[in-house]
């Protein structure tokens, strides 16, 4: 009899190990980019914002101030923005997460290592502009929760792109 509760409960250990439910499993990148979009829309709805590009990617640029000149940040490129992120709660500027008077993204963090939605977004922007940048979950963080920032957030980031270098 005890060996019989032994492989019973070795073999509920397995099949318990072996369970496929973590939120990366269920994840539907597809359906959450629905969802968010739905919620960027709904937010410039709800707050009479009509003046916005819509990237194809599904990043919204609300562009403040143009800035000038003709350069166009890169991937390789070094900016320095200031900034402030917000998380979008429903039709609401939601809590700010992050932000920066004047951050130089120098060679420890080119464009290529931040979040997509941010070169997305600054594609747009030439120096000295500023922007509004709604960004969904999928070319933020997606899944995965960060500190002070929730799975599957659209976040909202106003930056201030006072300049940037061309990398390699």
């Amino acid at each position: 009899m005890k060996k019989i509760l032994i492989l019973g409960l070795a073999i509920i250990g397995i099949l318990t190990a072996c369970k496929k439910d973590s939120q990366e499993d269920n994840y539907d990148q597809r359906a959450q980019y629905v969802i968010d979009s739905t919620k960027i829309a709904a937010y410039l709805t709800a707050n009479n914002i009509t003046n916005v590009i819509k990237d194809t990617t599904g990043v919204v640029i609300e562009i403040k101030q143009q800035g000038t000149g003709n350069d166009t940040i890169r991937w390789t490129s070094y900016p320095t923005v200031g900034y402030a992120g917000y998380l979008m709660n429903g039709t609401q500027l939601g809590a700010k997460f992050d932000g920066s008077d004047s951050t130089n993204f120098d060679l420890q963090l080119q464009m290529n290592r931040l979040i997509p939605g941010w070169y997305i977004g600054l594609r747009y922007v030439r120096k000295g502009g500023t922007a509004r940048l709604y960004i969904p979950s999928y070319l933020a963080y997606g899944n995965q929760s960060q500190p002070k920032i929730p799975a599957n957030s659209v976040l909202i980031f106003d930056i201030k792109l006072f300049d940037f270098s061309v990398g390699n």
